[in-house]
């Protein structure tokens, strides 16, 4: 779900399709460039804590008294408790990235990338 928003949030912010098109997922050729795997092993260590809760945090001991449920069929895995506090997570780290982008651009007065005005930035019309 973060994927398709991240996505929905790409195509209405030109900076971030900017970034996004700026990817070259094309393997380089003979070129490895130590600061940037530092970089994304970096993000990955930060990042799989909020995607992978150990089994060793969960409360060993269950109620002396069985605690009445409502069937919810077999969605309750992908609603629990910490998939919800996961995705909140990301989606306000999201949501975080967009509100400093802003802030950088319209109201610290950051230069704009190239062909880009700030009506483009405001309407997330691609770049020309």
């Amino acid at each position: 779900m973060f994927g398709v928003f991240l996505a929905l949030l790409t195509s209405a912010n030109p900076v971030i399709e900017l970034w996004f098109r700026s990817l070259d997922f094309r393997m380089p050729s003979g070129h490895f460039d130590p600061i940037r795997a530092v970089f994304w092993i970096f993000i990955l260590l930060v990042t799989w804590p909020l995607l992978h809760i150990p089994s060793r945090l969960k409360k060993p001991n269950p109620p002396a008294q069985p605690i009445p449920t409502v069937a919810t069929g077999g969605a309750s895995a992908f609603f629990a408790g910490p998939a919800i506090v996961r995705s909140l997570l990301l989606l306000n780290a999201l949501f975080a990235v967009q509100s400093a982008l802003d802030l950088t651009f319209l109201w610290a007065g950051a230069q704009l990338p190239a062909g880009m005005t700030y009506a483009d930035y405001a309407t997330g019309a691609p770049i020309r």
